[in-house]
């Protein structure tokens, strides 16, 4: 597309643009690229670097004065624009593309991994990475930049995919990153304490979420009733006409599931629904991995898929790696890899693993660098509640100094002499699963299916799971 129809001036030259991007380090040759300043970088200061990868048009907030051969087009209402640009150079591919967005502090990429996986040619982005799955592309973000979000539509699209499950984080949804998206579905989760060292408070939190209910042209909507924002949430779909679906295990709930029997082979139990009963078997081996199936179900039907068939297919529910990943036994013991890195989710956790009846639980977990500090102590606490054994160490520190984390952590804690404390934490792996005796659980906690460690500006190669494997 020509630069003047692109950016719909035309006092502009129809120089061809190929590309777009507000990253220099993913310029093409024939790009534009979108300098942009952020809350922690500028893009103003990447602009040679974009114009050596090729870029052959700046947009920019602020004049910049000449770079070298490139034409620079100077208008902050025109970079205020770009996702809506980026969407009209990419075809508007998500109005080919049905749009469901999951949101919520726990349980977004479990769901939206889920529906990827039961919903015929969807597509999945998230914290896992985006593509087909299984065969995903890297992401860094949970939910990517607008102007990638556009493009990577528009390739699952070319690749066949007729729907796409996406994780929408709130920082995503403040930040407007999912402007110009066309969303179909919206799926809320749960509430709980995280992100307050950017949100400042569980008010602004909570309305950051809302922001997918009240903002986007929904017309379908599946919400957790048991959770109190999610009652709120309801009314709110109720007041826009849009079609709810609810879950939980009130009564009032359209879907909610009895559960009989939850071991290390799966859940047993009934699903009680407006469409009717019918059996539960799940490969989940949590009350909360039930209540994301839940989830499933509902946007499932939302999809059109019949309630017999639907209940049949999550029976072969893929596990979410890094989400209570169960990986091989060492002898007697069993090792947990999970991303929960909140109160919450690592309660929900800790006693999910206790209803499998293991002789010792043992926890190794640390918290984030340049995060919500005050998540820190409540963890310590938690973990000490809910854990025979509990291992601090690091998690990504990023520019924290990991003794002061590891010490917060531990305030947290009546008795924190009984803690081990180990920064580094491939050590700290090694310690539990090497002192664990027969019988035992090890949770790994806090990174799920990250492959690296952040410190000091820095990413190290580093996968919990790899670490855990080279230990039994």
């Amino acid at each position: 597309m020509r630069l003047n129809e692109l950016l719909q001036r035309s006092d502009l030259p129809g120089i061809e643009i190929n590309g777009m991007s507000c990253d220099s380090r993913t310029v093409a040759r024939g790009d534009l690229f979108v300098a942009v300043q952020g809350g922690l970088n500028d893009g103003h200061t990447y602009v040679d670097e974009a114009v050596q990868r090729g870029a052959s048009v700046v947009l920019t907030e602020r004049p910049i004065g000449v770079v070298n051969d490139c034409f620079v087009v100077a208008d902050s209402e025109l970079v205020s624009q770009r996702n809506a640009i980026a969407a009209r150079l990419f075809g508007n591919p998500s109005q080919s593309i049905e749009c469901v967005a999951v949101t919520g502090t726990n349980g977004k990429t479990s769901v939206a991994h889920g529906l990827a996986n039961m919903l015929r040619d969807t597509g999945f982005m998230g914290s896992l990475g985006w593509g087909m799955c299984p065969n995903l592309e890297t992401s860094d973000l949970t939910t990517m930049d607008g102007i990638a979000l556009q493009k990577r539509l528009a390739k699952l699209h070319e690749w066949g995919a007729c729907r796409v499950a996406m994780e929408a984080s709130s920082h995503a949804l403040v930040q407007g990153r999912l402007s110009d998206v066309d969303l179909a579905i919206g799926i809320f989760t749960n509430l709980s304490r995280d992100h307050l060292d950017y949100h400042d408070s569980m008010a602004n939190y909570a309305n950051a979420k809302r922001l997918l209910f009240k903002e986007f042209e929904l017309s379908r909507a599946v919400l957790n009733i048991d959770d109190e924002f999610g009652r709120q949430l309801f009314t709110l779909c109720k007041q826009r006409g849009i079609d709810v679906t609810t879950y939980g295990r009130s009564e009032e709930a359209d879907i909610s599931a009895v559960i009989d029997s939850l071991t290390l082979d799966g859940a047993i139990g009934t699903w009680r629904t407006k469409w009717g009963d019918a059996p539960l078997r799940l490969p989940i081996r949590s009350e909360f991995g039930v209540e994301n199936c839940a989830a499933i179900l509902g946007t499932m039907l939302h999809c059109g898929v019949e309630f017999a068939h639907a209940c049949e297919q999550l029976k072969d529910l893929p596990p979410v790696p890094g989400r209570l990943e169960f990986i091989k036994h060492h002898g007697n013991i069993q090792v947990v890899i999970d991303y929960a890195h909140t109160p919450d989710a690592l309660e929900k956790t800790l006693r999910a693993l206790r209803q499998l009846k293991p002789l010792e639980l043992i926890c190794v977990f640390g918290c984030g660098g340049d995060r919500d500090p005050g998540k820190r102590p409540l963890m310590g606490a938690i973990a000490e509640a809910n854990a025979d054994r509990v291992v601090v160490t690091n998690d990504n520190p990023r520019n924290e100094n990991p003794e002061k984390i590891v010490a917060e952590t531990l305030h947290g804690m009546d008795q924190p002499e009984k803690a081990t404390k180990i920064l580094d934490r491939e050590s700290a792996i090694e310690e539990a699963i090497g002192s664990a005796s027969e019988g035992s659980l090890v949770l790994v906690a806090g990174k799920g299916a990250e492959t690296y460690q952040e410190a000091n500006g820095v990413k190290t190669p580093f996968s919990d799971r790899e670490a855990a494997l080279r230990f039994m």
